[in-house]
């Protein structure tokens, strides 16, 4: 599993909703954070692009949780994407 925090995009509008900066059709799961960016798990490797930040090691994405507001015991061996 691949865990990264990306920004937000969309404007909220039906046919432009609001969601993680991932390419269309990229399975994952997530939530978004209390800073407005999203915490993702993805079985897909992501291309690398600005804002987007892939959490290595287990202590990073310890980190990410805490910054964002998200229980790690929640993200940590709970969130699960098909394919994984």
């Amino acid at each position: 599993m691949n865990y990264y925090t990306l920004p937000k995009i969309g404007t909220g509008a039906y046919d432009d909703p609001i969601r993680p900066d991932v390419p269309d059709g990229t399975p994952f799961v997530g939530n978004v954070g209390s800073d407005g960016e999203y915490l993702i798990a993805t079985p897909v490797e992501l291309p690398t692009k600005a804002g987007r930040v892939k959490q290595l090691p287990y202590q990073a994405l310890m980190n990410a949780c805490n910054a964002k507001g998200v229980p790690f015991d929640d993200v940590y061996g709970n969130w699960w994407v098909g394919g994984s």
